[in-house]
């Protein structure tokens, strides 16, 4: 009884403390700037300031921001399922050779290629452009092979039995997999 008190404690307060920066976060957004930086630090601010949100939507363009978001994700998300479906489900000469290759991408950290991505960028034109935004993070090797390893589990008779009552392979895609996956 004890010892169960005692790790129900431990985890209440580990819990308080991860969720102490995501308060610090959503009380500072109605704080003066000066009721911010005040020592000792203001946990309940005496009145709660809106202008804050006016200044922020007024000075930066969060409609912009949300559609470059999403934009960025639905190409993601449509190169990750073509990809991991292809290494999936479609016979291709060197399919695992590829995954390997692109597997092998995981291990290189996007520090030490981001001034080569910058580069590539420039010589194809796209600098300041979606091109820039988008395409040097459609490719996420981990979400390819996340996808591609649940993909695996979905049996192969379900994908015979598609192809065999003449469903295309972006029908099957479409119709079975991606709802699977949903």
């Amino acid at each position: 009884k004890a010892s169960r008190v005692a790790i129900y404690a431990l985890l209440i307060v580990g819990a308080l403390t991860m969720l102490l920066p995501f308060y610090w976060m959503i009380i500072s957004a109605f704080k003066t700037p000066e009721q911010i930086a005040q020592m000792p630090p203001l946990w309940f601010p005496t009145s709660f300031r809106l202008d804050n949100f006016e200044y922020a939507m007024t000075y930066a363009a969060f409609g912009r921001y949300i559609f470059n978001s999403l934009l960025n994700m639905v190409c993601t998300m449509i190169i990750t399922i073509l990809a991991a479906f292809a290494f999936s489900r479609l016979s291709f000469p060197g399919r695992d050779v590829i995954f390997s290759i692109f597997l092998g991408f995981m291990m290189v950290p996007f520090e030490l290629v981001a001034i080569t991505n910058y580069g590539t960028i420039v010589q194809m034109g796209g600098l300041d452009s979606y091109t820039a935004l988008i395409f040097p993070y459609t490719a996420n090797v981990l979400y390819v092979y996340i996808l591609r390893n649940f993909f695996l589990g979905i049996p192969n008779s379900l994908y015979h039995a598609a192809r065999i009552d003449g469903a295309s392979n972006f029908k099957y895609l479409t119709r079975v997999m991606i709802p699977v996956a949903k």
